[in-house]
């Protein structure tokens, strides 16, 4: 088989994309998925899509971390407020707000993390069908205390993580357009 572009040099790689054959000065200039190369036929195609693909975790990662943001700042400006407040318990009121609303910001994840197998699903969903779901009841809100609690740890956790997460695929999509350009 011989380079597509270059049919008088022997291919030495086919394009990852449509198999078509690519010489070495080809695969050299060429982009490359899952370090493999793409033709310059598919290239566009792909990073167009990829483009679209970062703009996408870009957008989840933006609304994840306005609202843990949102609720985190919630949670500290009220704890201020109930410390500049004062009187009796104004120390554990503070306390109380950053727990409520860190918890609430990191609940989603917290809760994510602790799910049950398939299995234990099929248990809970068997005992609910059978009219003894007060035990899975009180799992529940136990799974949901947990949750609460380690929502409150991770939720600073989490801000970071989406931080992250839209600053690298803010990054990913100008490597992109520039190769598109």
């Amino acid at each position: 088989m011989n380079c597509l572009r270059h049919a008088s040099n022997p291919a030495v790689a086919a394009c990852s994309h449509c198999g078509v054959g690519m010489c070495a000065d080809c695969v050299n200039a060429a982009a490359t998925r899952d370090a493999k190369p793409v033709c310059s036929g598919c290239a566009p195609a792909l990073i167009k899509e990829s483009i679209m693909e970062h703009s996408r975790v870009r957008i989840k990662s933006a609304v994840c971390l306005v609202l843990t943001g949102l609720l985190m700042g919630l949670g500290i400006v009220t704890a201020g407020a109930a410390l500049v407040k004062g009187g009796g318990g104004a120390v554990s009121n503070a306390v109380f707000n950053i727990v409520i609303c860190f918890g609430i910001a990191g609940l989603p994840n917290a809760w994510a993390g602790m799910r049950g197998s398939e299995s234990d699903r099929a248990v809970d969903r068997a005992l609910l069908s059978s009219g003894n779901g007060g035990g899975v009841l009180i799992g529940l809100i136990i799974k949901l205390c947990f949750g609460f609690i380690f929502g409150t740890i991770i939720a600073p956790f989490n801000a970071y993580r989406f931080y992250r997460s839209f600053s690298n695929s803010g990054r990913e999509i100008a490597e992109c357009q520039r190769l598109l350009a």
